[in-house]
Parts: C-alpha cells; structure tokens; sequence
C-alpha cells in the first residue's frame, strides 16, 4: 500500500492479512462487481473510483464518478463500501484524508 498524506512523500507500508481480513476483502470485492454498468454520473469536484476484475480470458474494467455520492440510487453502495472498508482498515481516515 502506498499511502500519500497531503503535502508530504508517499509512505510504502506492508499489511500481513489474517485469512478472515483476506475473506472479508474478497467479500467485499464481490460485492463491489455488482456495479451498475448504466451508471452516468460524473462531475468537475470529486473523485473518479475504478474497479477492474478478470473473469477467464475476459478483463473488466469500470471507473466511476464519486461513488459515494447517492451510491444506492446508482446502484455502487457495493463498489463505496468496499472503499470504505479499505479505507478504515489501512488507516488511512487517520490521516486526516475524506474519502468521496
């Protein structure tokens, strides 16, 4: 994980995963692929998230505007829960960072 505080250098760190934290991780993601692909929102002050899986032979990528931002109504509560997620559990949010 490299993680950038405002106005410094990026800080590399290693996160051993448990198999539990490895499991809720995969869970999440999984849950995160049930985006909705009709999505159009987009914006000039926010955030562009993208999400990217392989299935086979088939790579799918999808990037989309501040998923945080009505994420039920657009169908992404999985996608922003996953960030979320990540978010509390690299610390990050202690940084003083806001996720959107």
């Amino acid at each position: 994980t490299t993680l950038y505080a405002p106005n410094s250098e990026p800080t590399n760190e290693r996160i051993d995963l448990s198999n539990s934290e490895a499991q809720a991780i995969i869970e999440e993601y999984e849950e995160a692929l049930r985006f909705n692909a009709l999505d159009d929102a987009s914006g000039l002050d926010g955030s562009y998230w993208c999400i990217e899986t392989q299935r086979g032979l088939t790579t799918i990528e999808a990037c989309f505007f501040s998923p945080g931002y009505n994420s039920e109504e657009r169908g992404l509560s999985g996608l922003y829960n996953l960030g979320d997620y990540l978010w509390q559990f690299t610390g990050l949010q202690q940084m003083g960072l806001r996720l959107y």
